[in-house]
């Protein structure tokens, strides 16, 4: 036990405090302006860490993640020219952003962290380096309310939210900033978490993005769990049409194909939530604001908690209404999605109670 600081900082000297990555070669590492900056490497997965968060990587998942951040609002968005991601990572969404033939922005607060990109070229498809995109080295607030650009599509991906300020781009303000920059028929996503945190807490989530967007709706992947929803905002409610959505993504299948979304259906089944379903899920939940930020102080006891099911399970609770009614398309085009939906939703369902089983035993 150290009874003084001086005896403290004597055992202290000379040690090396940083914890190994036990199993992993360290393949960058620089430490900038706002944060740490590492690349690890284990075989066939890399992954991206600042300041020990890993906020993107080349597994299945966190492909998912940022791959499907970019399809969907892009392709729900009507003729979009512009897009802009908030946070570049490992550049994996800018790439897939470029893929759907639209100018990109992407607005990131660390240099090293663009630095470090070409490490994951073969996810990111060197969009770094692609001249129709813009990187812009600046706080996205600062950047998104303060740019003479308006987006056809905006999207926020950013880190754990008791990760330094990341919950002040959760805030109705920050949601407010982004309806601003958007076009007329402009479209919003966030990344949310579905774990680490409460129900509760997500609710408010929600709720702050849906007090900004009314007509919002709820996406989650179809074919393998994952640990994130994507909220999707846009001017009027979501009606999607099957035939569209197909020619569009034949422009992306190769991409999509890499996560195993092989048809239309795959992709439109990832609706979780129609709007009403998410209005019933946020009522008289609290708002998170810049003055009342109650998502960065509540629950710290499930910070970093991986585990989704609970969440996800109770989302599936609100999932009241009839999701064909967002889709236009033949007869047969809406019996094989109606077919998907009952399909992932069992899946779903399925992966909630093997989790349960498994806590009570």
């Amino acid at each position: 036990m150290f009874t003084d600081s001086k005896t403290f900082h004597a055992e202290l000297k000379g040690r090396d405090l940083r914890t190994a990555a036990e199993g992993f070669d360290v393949i960058y590492y620089a430490e900038g302006l706002s944060g740490t900056v590492t690349a690890v490497e284990r075989g066939n997965y890399r992954g991206l860490f600042v300041d020990g968060q890993n906020v993107s990587g080349t597994d299945p998942v966190l492909l998912a993640d940022s791959k499907m951040l970019a399809h969907v609002p892009l392709l729900l968005a009507k003729e979009p020219i512009v897009a802009l991601t908030v946070g570049y990572g490992t550049g994996t969404t800018s790439g897939s952003m470029l893929l759907h033939d639209v100018d990109v922005h992407a607005v990131e607060i660390e240099e090293k962290i663009i630095e470090a990109a070409p490490l994951f070229s073969k996810v990111n498809y060197a969009s770094y380096a692609d001249p129709d995109l813009d990187i812009v080295l600046d706080d996205a607030r600062n950047y998104i309310a303060t740019t003479d650009e308006k987006f056809s599509v905006i999207v926020t991906d950013v880190t754990n939210l008791k990760y330094k300020r990341n919950p002040y781009l959760y805030t109705r303000e920050y949601f407010e900033i982004m309806q601003g920059a958007l076009t007329v028929d402009g479209v919003a996503a966030a990344w949310l978490p579905v774990g680490g945190l409460s129900f509760n807490d997500l609710r408010t989530l929600i709720a702050t993005f849906d007090s900004v967007f009314p007509h919002t709706t709820a996406w989650y992947f179809t074919q393998f769990p994952t640990h994130f929803i994507i909220l999707v905002g846009t001017p009027e409610p979501t009606r999607v049409n099957l035939t569209e959505m197909k020619d569009t993504t034949d422009e992306v299948e190769r991409d999509l194909q890499s996560l195993s979304v092989d048809n239309v259906y795959e992709l439109a089944s990832m609706l979780l939530l129609g709007e009403s379903d998410v209005d019933s899920l946020v009522d008289g939940a609290p708002i998170h604001t810049d003055n009342r930020p109650i998502l960065e102080y509540s629950d710290m006891d499930l910070y970093n908690v991986v585990d989704v099911a609970p969440n996800l399970g109770r989302l599936i609770e609100f999932q009241q209404e009839d999701l064909l009614a967002y889709f236009v398309g033949g007869e047969h085009q809406l019996a094989e999605l109606e077919d998907h939906f009952d399909l992932y939703k069992g899946h779903y369902l399925d992966y909630v109670r093997l989790y349960e089983q498994q806590r009570r035993n």
